[in-house]
This record gives C-alpha cells, sequence and structure tokens, in this order.
C-alpha cells in the first residue's frame, strides 16, 4: 500500500515503464516479447512468404528487413557508402586500390559500359547460419533476372540480358547475363587479396548504358540462399553456437538450377535442369524457410492478425565509410511485430491507446487535427503518384486486337474522361490540401524533371460531353452506321466502340485506409454517369486489385505507382513497350517515340540531356493519357514518442515503410524530467486570432518558471503560409518565450489568409528545455477556415485538475464555439476514453449556451495498478449541422492513493479531495502561527541574550 506522501512524486521507475523503455516482458499473440519489440500497424496481411511471388506493399514490406542489400546509402545525404559491395575499379587498371575504397564512380576516359565491383562476404552470413559466397550473389543476379520486371531492380538487369533491348535478344533462351567473376588484386591496404570465395570481383558488361546502374542495379542486388531456392533446397538447423546442428533436406519441389558454377553464369532455359521460376513461385514456405541476410530474421506469420521478425544477432555491421569511420550498428529493437488492423480508424485508436507503437501508412489527416499526447506525427512527400489507369490493351480504352498497328481508338475517351476528373476538388477535399494535383508522373516539386508545359485537361463537363457526342454518336470516325443518333443504348448510357452500354468497372481499394483512392473514385465514376458514361467504381481488396493487373484482367482503375528510381528508371518500368506483356506496364502503352527517349534518358550521362529527354517523354504520356495522373500526396505518419525516437525517412518517403534506417536506428526514448502541455483552439477563421498557451510541469505535478519554450506553426500545404506568432515585440513563425510564475509561456497566433482554399491544416509544435533538465515537446493541431465558412471549435476545461486518484472523480466542462467565438448551443458532443478505462458521465449531450457542465470522470478499470500513474486521455468531438464536426482531447493522469477514509464513497469529487487536502494545510499553518506567536517572547530573550 502506497502512503498519501507519494500521491504527486511520480518516481523514476514508473516514468521509465511509462516511456517503454522497462525491460519486463510483455505477453503478446500467445508468444512472449521484449518491451523493445515495435509493433507496427498494418492494413493488410502478407499475401505470400515467397519473395519470388510477392508484388503487394504489404508483403514487400514485412520481408523487406529479412533481405538485405549489399550496399547502403547513407540517410542524410543519400550517398553511396561501402557496406559489402567495397567499391569499383574507378580507373580500369584490375587492382582494387586503396583510394578506390568507397569510390563508385568512374574516371574520366575509363569505359562506362564495363564495371568491375569488390566484395568482401568475410563475416555475413544467412539466418540459418551459412556463410554467404560469391556463388550465392551470382545465383541471385541469375534469379532476379527472370522476374519480368516486377520491380525496379529485376527491370534495371534488362541492361545485363544478352542483345539487351534489340528485338532479337535471345535472353529467353540463353540466360545469359554479361556479369561473370573475374581474378581480383586488392591493394593490400585493404585486403589480403587472393582469390577467395569471400573477397572476390565480379566484371559487370552494360548491353547499353544505364545511368543509375551503380546505385541500384549494384548497390540494391539482395543476395538470396542458393541452398534454400536450388534443387530441391535445404535448411540448416543450427546450434547456438552457429554450426549446422543437422541439414533439412528436400524441403520443395525441385525447382532446378538458375546459375551453374562450372560456366560461371545461367543455365539455359532448354536445359533440363534450368530453374523453373513458376513452380518456385508457387512453393508456400514454412516460417524457417523464410532466409535472407537482412538485420531481422522471420520467426512467426500468424494469417491474418500479425507477422513477426526478430533481430538478427549475427547480422554484419562491420561497414566502414572510405574515411575509416564505423556507421552502421545492430538494431535497438530486439523484434518487429506488424499487426493487422482492418480500418485506419481502429489502428489509430490503438496507437493512442499504446497497443501499437507507429502506424504503417499514411493516415487520413482527420484523425491528426487535433492530436493525442505522446504520439508525434511526420510529413513528408511520398515518392508515389495516384492515377486513373487504361487497359489499352482493347477498345475503347486502346487498341483494337490489342495491336498498337490497328491504331489508338480510346485516345479520344481517354481525354474526354479527363475532362470529368475535378483534381482540384480531390485534392482540397479528399486530401484536405495535404498533396498536389497531378498532370503528368512527375511531381511539380521535382523541378529538374517537371515539364511546365505538358497538356492539361481542366474539369469540363460540357467539354467531355463535345468530344463524346462527336466521336460517338456516328458523327465521328467511329461506328458511323449507329442507327442512334445521340450514340445511346437501352440503358440510358452512351455506346462505346466493342462494349456498347454495359456497365464498366472502376477498381479500387476496399479499406478506410485508401480512402483517396475510394474517394476519387466515387467521384469520378459520378462525373462519367453525369456525362453518358456507364461507370461505377467496384472495391477490391488490395491484393485482389494487385493480381488483376499483373493478369492484365482490369479496365479502368484507382492505384498508386511508387516511383523508385527517379524518372529515366521508372517511366521505363511503367511505360515501356517491352514492359507491356509481362512488368509493370499495367496500362499496356506502346509508343515508339517513347520507347526511344526513355531509353536515351537511361542511356544519357549528361543531367540536363537527360532532363530534356524525359520531359519530352512526359508530353508523350500527358497527350497519350494511359495514365491520368491524380495527385502526389503527402505522407502523414504518426509514432509513439514515447516508445522510440529516432525515426527517419526513406527513400520512398516513409519513416517505417522500406526505411532501413529506421528499423536499424530507433531506440526508446532518453529519460525526460519535464512536460509541456499546449493549449490551442481546434479551429479558426481565416485571418482571426486567439491565443495559445504552453504550460511546463516536471514529472511531479509542479509547475516549472524559467523555463524555455519554442513555440512553432507549420502548414502542410506549400506554398500556403502558416500565420504568425505574437510574444511581446517578437513576430514569426517560431518565437521563444520563459515561462512565468505558472510554468505557462502565452502567445497570440494569427491565422493566415487561405482564400481560395476550403480549409488549411496547421501544426504547433512547443519545445521547453531548463537547465539539468532533459527537453520535451509536444504538438497541437488547428483546422483554418475561410471567413465566410461556418464551423465550430471545441475546448475542454478540466475544472478541477487532470490528476485522478483511483476511487475519486474529477470534472470536465466542455465549451463548443462557432467561428465568431459565440457559443453555440444544440451541438451534439460524445466523449470516450482513450484507452478505455474512464468511465464518463454523461458520455453523450446537447450543449446548452455553447456548453456541458460538471461531466464526471472517473476511473472504473477495475484492475490493480502496478505503477504509480496511468495516462488517458478524453476525447470529445462535437458536431452540428451546418457547422462540421471538431474534436478536442485532454489528457487525465490516474493515480493510485490510500484507500478511501471511512464514510467516504467512490463518487467523492477530487475537488473536495483536493479541498480536503488544503483544509489540512491551513489548519498546520495556522497552528505553526499560532506556536511561534508562543514562543516568540522567548526567542526575542534569546536574541537579546546573544547580542543579535
Amino acid at each position: 500500500m502506497r502512503s498519501t506522501g507519494k500521491l504527486l512524486a511520480f518516481s523514476s521507475v514508473a516514468i521509465l515503464l511509462l516511456a517503454g523503455i522497462s525491460s519486463v516482458d510483455v505477453a503478446e499473440g500467445g508468444r512472449t516479447r521484449s518491451e523493445q519489440t515495435l509493433r507496427v500497424a498494418v492494413r493488410s496481411d502478407m499475401a505470400t512468404g515467397n519473395v519470388l511471388a510477392s508484388t503487394d506493399m504489404w508483403t514487400r514490406n514485412a520481408l523487406f528487413p529479412v533481405y538485405g542489400t549489399v550496399g547502403l546509402f547513407l540517410p542524410e545525404t543519400d550517398e553511396p557508402v561501402p557496406y559489402i559491395l567495397k567499391g569499383i575499379d574507378a580507373n580500369d587498371n584490375g587492382v582494387f586500390e586503396s583510394d578506390e575504397y568507397g569510390v563508385f564512380g568512374k574516371e574520366t576516359g575509363a569505359n562506362p559500359l564495363v564495371v568491375t565491383a569488390f566484395y568482401d562476404f568475410s563475416g555475413v552470413y544467412f539466418h540459418d547460419g551459412v556463410q554467404v559466397t560469391m556463388e550465392d550473389l551470382l545465383f541471385s543476379y541469375h534469379l532476379e533476372a527472370l522476374r519480368p520486371s516486377v520491380d525496379s531492380f529485376a527491370a534495371s538487369l534488362d541492361v545485363l540480358k544478352d542483345r539487351s533491348n534489340l528485338e532479337e535478344s535471345n535472353y529467353s533462351s540463353t540466360r545469359w547475363l554479361w556479369v561473370y567473376p573475374v581474378e581480383d588484386i586488392w591493394d593490400e591496404r585493404i585486403s589480403v587479396g587472393g582469390n577467395s570465395t569471400l573477397t572476390f570481383a565480379l566484371r559487370f558488361e552494360m548491353q547499353s548504358s544505364y545511368f543509375a546502374f551503380v546505385d541500384h542495379t549494384l548497390m540494391n542486388a539482395r543476395v538470396f540462399p542458393r541452398h534454400i531456392w536450388e534443387g530441391a533446397g535445404g535448411y540448416c538447423d543450427r546450434a547456438e553456437e552457429g554450426i549446422c546442428l543437422e541439414w533439412e533436406t528436400d524441403i520443395h519441389e525441385d525447382f532446378g538450377y538458375a546459375y551453374d558454377p562450372v560456366t560461371k553464369n545461367a543455365v539455359p532455359a532448354d536445359d533440363a535442369s534450368a530453374f523453373d521460376l513458376s513452380n518456385a513461385q508457387s512453393w508456400l514456405p514454412e516460417d524457417r524457410h523464410i532466409v535472407g541476410t537482412g538485420p531481422f530474421m522471420f520467426d512467426e506469420w500468424n494469417k491474418g492478425s500479425s507477422v513477426s521478425l526478430i533481430m538478427f544477432e549475427e547480422y554484419y555491421v562491420n561497414a566502414r565509410d572510405k574515411d575509416g569511420n564505423s556507421y552502421l550498428h545492430r538494431p535497438y529493437i530486439d523484434g518487429i511485430v506488424y499487426k493487422i488492423f482492418r480500418t485506419a480508424q481502429s489502428a489509430v485508436y490503438a496507437l493512442w491507446a499504446g497497443e501499437v507503437d507507429v502506424v504503417g501508412f499514411s493516415i487520413p489527416p482527420y484523425y491528426s487535427d487535433p492530436w493525442y499526447r505522446s504520439v508525434s506525427i511526420v510529413n513528408t512527400p511520398e515518392r508515389a503518384f495516384y492515377y486513373l489507369g487504361y487497359n489499352m490493351r482493347e477498345s475503347p480504352f486502346g487498341y483494337p486486337d490489342g495491336d498498337p498497328t490497328n491504331g489508338d481508338v480510346g485516345i479520344h475517351l481517354r481525354k474526354a474522361i479527363a475532362h470529368t476528373i475535378d483534381k482540384k476538388k480531390i485534392v482540397t477535399t479528399i486530401l484536405q490540401n495535404f498533396g498536389v494535383v497531378g498532370d503528368q508522373p512527375v511531381s511539380p516539386a521535382d523541378v529538374r524533371w517537371y515539364n511546365e508545359s505538358v497538356q492539361k485537361y481542366d474539369y469540363d463537363l460540357n467539354a467531355a460531353r463535345e468530344l463524346l457526342d462527336y466521336y460517338y454518336t456516328g458523327e465521328g470516325m467511329y461506328d458511323p452506321d449507329n442507327p442512334d443518333p445521340l450514340g445511346y443504348g437501352p440503358s440510358g448510357y452512351r455506346n462505346l466502340p466493342s462494349i456498347g452500354d454495359r456497365r464498366i468497372d472502376v477498381l479500387t481499394y476496399y479499406s478506410d485506409f485508401e480512402y483517396r483512392c475510394t474517394g476519387s473514385a466515387k467521384m469520378i465514376a459520378a462525373d462519367l454517369r453525369a456525362v453518358g458514361i456507364n461507370a461505377e467504381f467496384v472495391r477490391k481488396s488490395s491484393t485482389e486489385i494487385q493480381e488483376r493487373l499483373v493478369a492484365r484482367n482490369v479496365e479502368m482503375w484507382i492505384h498508386e505507382a511508387e516511383l523508385l528510381p527517379d524518372p529515366p528508371g521508372y517511366f521505363y518500368d511503367f511505360f515501356y513497350s517491352g514492359n507491356s506483356r509481362s512488368g509493370m506496364n499495367y496500362a499496356g502503352f506502346q509508343n515508339d517515340a517513347f520507347d526511344q527517349l526513355v531509353l536515351d534518358a537511361r542511356a544519357e550521362i549528361s543531367q540536363a540531356n537527360q532532363a530534356n529527354l524525359i520531359k519530352t517523354a512526359s508530353g508523350i504520356l500527358a497527350d497519350a493519357l494511359p495514365y491520368d495522373v491524380l495527385f502526389f500526396r503527402t505522407n502523414i505518419e504518426a509514432y509513439r514518442d514515447d516508445r522510440f525516437s529516432n525515426w527517419t525517412a526513406g527513400r520512398s518517403g516513409s519513416i517505417i515503410r522500406e526505411s532501413f534506417w529506421s528499423l536499424v536506428g530507433i531506440h526508446p526514448p532518453l529519460e525526460r524530467d519535464l512536460i509541456v502541455s499546449l493549449y490551442a483552439p481546434s479551429a479558426m477563421a481565416s485571418l482571426a486570432t486567439k491565443l495559445v498557451k504552453a504550460v511546463v510541469m516536471d514529472v511531479s505535478g509542479n509547475v516549472v518558471s524559467g523555463a524555455t519554450v519554442e513555440i512553432c506553426v507549420n502548414s502542410f500545404s506549400t506554398p500556403w503560409s502558416s500565420g504568425n506568432l505574437t510574444l511581446g515585440e517578437k513576430k514569426g513563425t517560431c518565437i521563444s518565450g520563459v515561462t512565468d510564475v505558472n510554468g505557462a509561456v502565452l502567445v497570440e497566433y494569427q491565422a493566415p489568409d487561405i482564400k481560395g482554399l476550403e480549409s488549411l491544416a496547421v501544426k504547433v509544435d512547443a519545445k521547453a528545455t531548463a537547465v539539468h533538465r532533459f527537453s520535451c515537446e509536444t504538438s497541437a493541431f488547428i483546422t483554418i477556415y475561410p471567413k465566410e465558412e461556418q464551423f465550430l471549435s471545441v475546448e475542454v476545461r478540466m475544472k478541477t485538475g487532470d490528476v485522478l486518484p483511483v476511487g475519486y472523480s474529477i470534472l470536465v466542462d466542455v465549451e463548443v464555439t462557432d467561428q465568431d467565438n459565440a457559443p453555440l448551443s444544440g451541438a451534439m458532443v460524445n466523449l470516450t476514453s482513450v484507452p478505455e478505462g474512464l468511465s464518463i458521465e454523461p458520455a453523450n449531450g446537447t450543449t446548452v449556451d455553447g456548453s456541458i457542465n460538471r461531466i464526471t470522470v472517473t476511473h472504473s478499470s477495475g484492475i490493480q495498478m502496478d505503477v504509480d500513474f496511468i495516462r488517458f486521455n478524453i476525447v470529445v468531438r462535437a458536431e452540428l449541422e451546418g457547422y462540421g464536426n471538431s474534436t478536442g482531447i485532454a489528457e487525465v493522469i490516474v493515480l493510485e492513493l490510500a484507500p478511501a477514509p471511512p464514510g467516504s464513497s467512490s463518487s467523492d469529487t477530487y475537488l473536495e479531495w483536493r479541498l480536503g487536502l488544503i483544509g489540512t494545510m491551513l489548519v498546520a499553518v495556522i497552528l505553526l502561527a499560532l506556536v511561534r506567536l508562543v514562543t516568540r517572547p522567548a526567542r526575542e530573550r534569546n536574541k537579546k541574550k546573544h547580542g543579535k
């Protein structure tokens, strides 16, 4: 039993537990997991454990940490650094010299089509303990080359295929790649050299120039275990010391062999022992057979529930840059659990409740305004675009009979549809300005590649009708014998070539996670029907859509396209004719002029010439519209900052999805002894001014005066202003102040002018620092609306403080105001506890004169507390017709106290308890004063006696 003397003296043990630094194990999913395990909310299960068959994002996301690459890029500069791949022969003299260590560019005059790369696999092991060798790397190249350009890396291997990029290529029969081992001579200052199987050199001879060969084809090569995949396979069941205890053989059917160690190249396709890719892709490996060299080992797949990985203790980290500095370490976390959530709401609530540490996808904007304490938001431009795609292999969308020589009969239909897409409305309403409108497969932010002069299609339903009337009513080039001059069928919709008036399905995701796709599809389908096209959006799982894209079993769809590497790479992946039959050219687009431009761009070394080629290619795409690019979004990612810190956005624009440096770099946060709370309105009118207050306390609940607080505002929709903060004579988007005797800093915030926008999200950050204390941070969000628009704002007032002892109650008031700060009556208010555990009475109500007063909150979970305090949030959502809705959040700290005195009840309010405590303190003060008064004469005599 704790004494009342510990009411507000939060122990350091409690802080460590709350921060997730404790080493105590917790049970999860039937297994014991450490508090150091990262828990990731994902929206879909893996489709397969077979890395060769993985095409969907969520399978790749779970397997990414398992399969390591031979090269790495520094997170700050994206500079390639030596890892297993140590460097290349920059001067082509056949010797790996010390000044070539960590160098990945060719010297002037050296042959740009030939690259000799130097590797050292010493200390590099597969997860089952088997040493990685040169043959494993060569096998991996040949294995990946068999995959039909299903990702950017596989597509990059085309430049190594025999007679690359030529119609007479014989790769399909020879399977020959222009890569083979050569005698390597290493400078003695780098390595002992020699022809070791662990230190070796490979010679790559490009059949056509490729600008990203080193960065992508070399650095991003994954290493697959030959002993797992070739033949019938085998698995090393090793002892703890890493030695194979016994071999498990025949773990699958005989897949054949991709690499011949005698010829040092491929096994030809007509050889009886040649690797059977389709057979290998159909394999369903057991968990222990999913083996790579990455920082995490595959642990367990609970289908439909979770996927777990554990840190690989023997992960190779002896990596140094060219200056000899070590830059890599084993992960600080001991494992990863990917937990599946069916809705975005459930994933976000799980984050609030502390059930997960990060949401592994971009959350909807309305879940980030306002936000929950201990949750941080990261906004990064995603390297991807969302688009409306067409299957051009048949009319009415493209080529009759799939043959482009028959003409593109669908061009006018695609252009008419382009006029039915209100991209600006999609960005402002569905994305809430977390993104920008797209008009080509290059973001306007990529100024080097972006072509400002491409053809653009205004949202104009009349223009769409005119195109359709001309080309699809008998007046145009199609169907001149149509007996119906209006071109409409029995359904009341327009007749289109080959399909008549039947319904066209616009495929999109069946999930609220991809509200961007679903919302866009719904808007587009409605406008298509408005111009007479029988279209309906149809929701499917992401896995099914991906499978249908691969099978070319689609007509129209809305999807996301990831952009790695730069445009010369992904233009080739998505639109090059050679990738139409198999690969990522899902539209089946074929255009000779475009093909030549993109091949030239891939081969071009001059950045200026390369950019001009891509801009011209963008013009072709904008005119032909195989994909109608809708928008480029901003990633909104959320994580628990009280669990892990040191997140790093990866090359894809995400802090968790395929972000190597986050996975190896995140760690529990440092102990902090300050708490900063931020009080801001949930909504404001354009150009309005309101107060924002930051309050700093220590972990014992005492206010801290003299602390420095930096407050900053930031909008997520450039080039819009964030507004301005004012403190005395200071004014700007970031200002600092010092807390007063109440631990507070008050600043004025003037909202920006958002003319032309429907709303704007503004983030307010507060960072507090004090001498001899750790810093702390928090955030709040404000939605800015136009002056003329009606909206409501929510304020949650903790009438009796935010400390709730078990067995007592606190009082909460809710105030709802309109855009003019006037009280709103009739607003429906709902209050919930996140996580569950607080009893709120009443939990629902309607405002009277803008308020709901004396809401009673008690701790009702009935659990035995084993820590000093637990944090909860009261989430208050208010809604009124004509004003929309808004959400306010207030934190509550639940304490365990001594049992209530006899005669009291659990319904006693915390205010009464606090008043009782204050009364006791007053009595003590009075008694002390009386004692001092009675003893005063004696003290005066004592002073005189001693001459004072």
